[in-house]
């Protein structure tokens, strides 16, 4: 059984040989540690292939910290999957989305170059919260 660091030497080799790696990474999604998750998230990120937007968007369900969430949600705006959009548009139309979690889907569609579906923001949907938060990121990167 490997430990945490030949763990995270081994999801590195799988980054690097890339899409050929990816089962093996999406693997490490169910470890205990969050450290491992976390590294296997970034590099399923890295790796751009689409195969890896199911898996992530599993994660995002299973996963309870905020740091963790955020993480899902910008390897998944690395996919450019259509079914990763859609997902980033309902955890925004979650009212019990958090602040952070909220922040983070904003630079994602911002990554992925995408605005909000208009049908979302006429059903409601997107609240003055989201909007500060959206205004705060702008902010940030100006």
């Amino acid at each position: 059984m490997k430990n945490d660091r030949e763990k995270l030497a081994h999801i590195e080799e799988l980054l690097e040989i890339g899409s050929s790696g990816l089962d093996e990474l999406i693997g490490y999604l169910d470890d205990s540690d969050e450290s491992i998750r976390l590294a296997a998230i970034e590099a399923l990120g890295d790796l751009e292939d689409e195969l890896a937007t199911e898996p992530l968007m599993k994660q995002y369900r299973v996963e309870d910290s905020v740091e963790m969430k955020n993480a899902v949600i910008l390897a998944i705006c690395c996919l450019e999957d259509e079914r990763s959009y859609s997902l980033i548009q309902s955890i925004i139309a979650d009212p019990s989305t958090n602040d952070e979690v909220l922040y983070a889907c904003y630079l994602a569609l911002t990554g992925m170059n995408k605005t909000l579906d208009v049908s979302i923001v006429a059903m409601g949907k997107v609240d003055d919260r989201f909007r500060r938060l959206a205004q705060q990121a702008l902010d940030t990167l100006d």
